[in-house]
């Protein structure tokens, strides 16, 4: 999807760009409804001035209904307006959404908090379709009905410039004062949040370990933290509130009493007294949300750095031509890895190459780098130096979701999503079922789904849970084979499997042996590396050895026997 957010640009200005339109719309719906505003002001002026002095109850009625009907139009405009800007927030909030989505599945990129980024964009929403953005368009139209106070008369112009200026100074001291409390209190918020989710997604453990109780403490701890600032941000937003509203309250009624004593002094009528106590309240009620507005829009300001800092890497994933599909030639070229999130590297300048039709099995100690490599040459992590080619094609040419039907990947971490077996198995997409059950089958796993409870049905929870470690590997597997991909790459695929499973693992991978398959995998069983047709051996991120099976295994028998 080509999204305007994923522009080099500020975020707002590209936000005023795309909705430059629509926004004057609203800008100048604001106008009208607040020039309508001063109706009812208006109604009691003439009330007073044309009613009260001719006695005609049709000058009454008139002006009645047309006080109603304006009335009925500032609803209309504000339904309409209101309406705008919640399309406006859903359109940011889908636009963002997807990005924000995609972005969370970069590896490189897995430091995104993906529940801050969402919180961040419905901090966006809430400020665009909720009152705030209408409650600071209101405020912009203040000097209008000071511009209509001070045509009243001079004094109450100058009354309510004071009066706007004392409720600002006040705000502007709340909205300073709250701001060091507010920004602590949202990173106490979150890292609040997220040790209470960590710790009860690994409920298992902490109870079977008996950490609960020591956990909660070390929670408990850092809330009530969390609990003493919202306190004192909460006693302060009260004390403010409190004072703000009793300043407005007494400016209102000694606005009042100004047009009294200027009635008195014969300044001014008594209708334009009503009708400017009504301005005076009219022009003081919005600047009483400014502390509120301001509050949301620092919100909405931190919210935008940081989606910012995501979405200005613009995935130009959607720019990628389509290459046509890989046979499985592979050509690594001098590639060196570092994990996301890591500064050390685990693959050291590694250089080989094969062509499809062979089977690899990569061999070496633990931590060694094998699983590093399998997720590189899968494409799921980056390269920081060198290339990963298949067919000639930079791995980062292709376009991710293409590339992806090409390849069969089992990670030694298994990681199967919520939703039935089948679901799972064909890649969460609609397909005919016996396509399922006959990759299933080639995967030897067939005749274990069919004695789950609900078969293909069967309804998997948060990462495969309700399977045992070596179903849940058959069913990896399966998803792997589905598609018939020509690049098949195993992290450790027998690692739960017993005995029988792994006979099962070395059939289907002879079979698939005769397809002119690239497959890849690693193994520290040697009845699996004996069906390999190349050994590619890694001690420390380097490649120690490679090449055909049968040498390549004669130099590790006779190492080991020098070693001896």
């Amino acid at each position: 999807m080509n999204s305007p957010f994923n522009q080099p640009h500020s975020f707002f200005s590209v936000l005023i760009s795309k909705y430059r339109k629509t926004f004057i719309s609203v800008f100048i719906f604001s106008f009208v409804m607040n020039l309508l505003m001063l109706t009812p002001a208006f109604y009691m002026l003439q009330i007073y001035d044309r009613v009260l002095t001719s006695f005609n109850p049709w000058t009454l009625a008139t002006l009645t209904f047309i006080t109603i009907f304006l009335y009925g139009v500032m609803a209309l405009l504000e339904r309409f307006r209101s309406l705008i800007n919640v399309t406006i927030a859903s359109d940011i909030e889908n636009d963002l959404s997807q990005k924000i989505y995609v972005s969370s599945h970069r590896v490189e990129e897995q430091k995104i908090n993906i529940i801050q980024s969402l919180n961040d964009i419905a901090s966006i929403r809430e400020f665009i379709s909720g009152p705030s953005l209408n409650g600071l368009l209101d405020v912009l139209w203040a000097p209008i009905f000071i511009f209509i106070l001070f045509t009243f008369n001079f004094w109450m112009g100058i009354a309510a410039i004071v009066s706007c200026v004392l409720l600002i100074t006040l705000m502007l001291i709340h909205y300073r004062t709250s701001k060091s409390f507010q920004s602590e209190i949202n990173k106490l918020t979150m890292a609040s949040t997220l040790s209470a989710y960590e710790s009860s997604r690994n409920a298992e453990v902490v109870n079977t370990l008996g950490m609960k109780q020591t956990l909660q403490a070390k929670w408990m701890k850092n809330y009530l933290i969390f609990s003493d600032k919202l306190f004192t941000i909460a006693s302060l937003t009260s004390n403010f509130s409190s004072l703000i509203k009793f300043f407005r309250l007494i400016l209102q009624s000694l606005g009042l009493g100004l047009g009294a004593w200027l009635v008195l002094d014969n300044q001014m009528q008594p209708g334009m007294m009503i009708a400017g106590s009504i301005l005076f309240s009219r022009t003081l009620g919005p600047i009483e949300n400014i502390s509120m507005i301001l509050r949301q829009w620092e919100q909405v300001k931190s919210a935008e750095s940081r989606l910012s800092e995501i979405i200005k890497n613009e995935d130009l994933n959607h720019k990628k031509i389509s290459l046509p599909k890989p046979l499985g030639n592979l050509r690594v070229e001098a590639i060196t890895v570092t994990p996301p999130g890591s500064s050390l590297s685990v693959i050291h300048n590694l250089s080989f190459e094969l062509e499809a039709g062979h089977l690899l099995a990569i061999l070496g100690p633990s931590g060694s780098g094998k699983s590093s490599l399998m997720r590189t040459l899968a494409g799921a992590w980056p390269c920081i130096k060198g290339k990963v080619r298949w067919d000639g094609s930079h791995i980062r040419d292709w376009n991710e979701d293409e590339f992806g039907q090409y390849i069969g990947y089992v990670p030694q971490d298994i990681q199967l999503l919520k939703g039935t077996i089948a679901e799972n198995i064909a890649r969460f997409k609609n397909i005919e079922s016996e396509m399922i059950v006959e990759v299933a089958k080639q995967a030897k796993a067939h005749e274990m789904i069919l004695k789950l409870p609900d078969g293909y049905n069967t309804m998997l929870g948060d990462n495969g849970s309700g399977l045992s470690g070596g179903q849940r590997q058959k069913v990896a597997i399966a998803r792997a084979l589905f598609g018939n991909p020509p690049i098949i790459i195993f992290d450790e695929p027998s690692s739960f499997l017993d005995d029988r499973g792994r006979m099962e693992f070395i059939q289907m991978i002879q079979s698939l042996k005769s397809k002119d398959k690239m497959i890849i995998f690693t193994t520290h069983h040697r009845d699996v590396v004996e069906v390999a047709t190349q050994i590619l051996v890694l001690v420390e991120g380097k490649l120690q050895l490679f090449g055909n099976k049968i040498d390549v295994l004669a130099q590790i028998t006779k190492s080991s026997q020098v070693n001896k």
